[in-house]
């Protein structure tokens, strides 16, 4: 587990305000949090889980500033990550990962208004063969065909990026 409190003082921020862009310094930003994690590793596989919660305690920065006091902008207040690899056999193992994020805010894609983005679980899965030095897998990335989007950390005016929609892959390699 790790408990954090930390202060920026004189963050340096960005802005665009159609007049020009500049590099600004503003005051402070006082955040406080937890994170935990927990492993397990044995025979039948391994398995991570995480989670983190954060707020916001004194938020003097205009551009970062959101409808929620206790959130910071893009940033979410909760965040849960899994990693779990079952050996099916010796050769054979499946994982799944990903994470689950609460709700954010951030720029929207309307010209710079700040938008309440929900909730998040991303999730990918992996099945691979192994036997001796090579191996082979099948895997999937974005397994709910989640709409994810990448947001700026301040009211800025690029609006949220896309992450890529569900995609299929193998993977084989060989060691030497």
């Amino acid at each position: 587990a790790n408990l954090f409190y930390a202060t920026i003082e004189d963050i340096l921020i960005f802005d665009y305000s159609g007049a020009g862009e500049a590099y600004f310094n503003w005051d402070e930003v006082t955040n406080y949090g937890l994170e935990t994690e927990l492993r397990v590793n044995d025979d039948w596989g391994s398995l991570m889980l995480a989670y983190s919660i954060y707020q916001n305690e004194t938020n003097d920065v205009p551009a970062m500033v959101t409808p929620d006091d206790d959130l910071l902008m893009g940033a979410p207040a909760h965040k849960f990550s899994f990693n779990g690899t079952y050996n099916i056999t010796d050769a054979l193992t499946a994982n799944l990962n990903g994470a689950w994020i609460s709700e954010r805010y951030a720029p929207s894609k309307r010209g710079g208004m700040i938008e309440r983005f929900n909730s998040d679980l991303l999730a990918n899965a992996y099945l691979q063969y192994r036997k001796d030095n090579w191996s082979v897998g099948l895997g999937v990335r974005n397994v709910g065909d989640e709409r994810y989007e990448y947001v700026q950390p301040f009211a800025g005016w690029q609006p949220p990026l896309p992450d890529k929609s569900r995609e299929y892959y193998m993977k084989a390699s060989i060691t030497f």
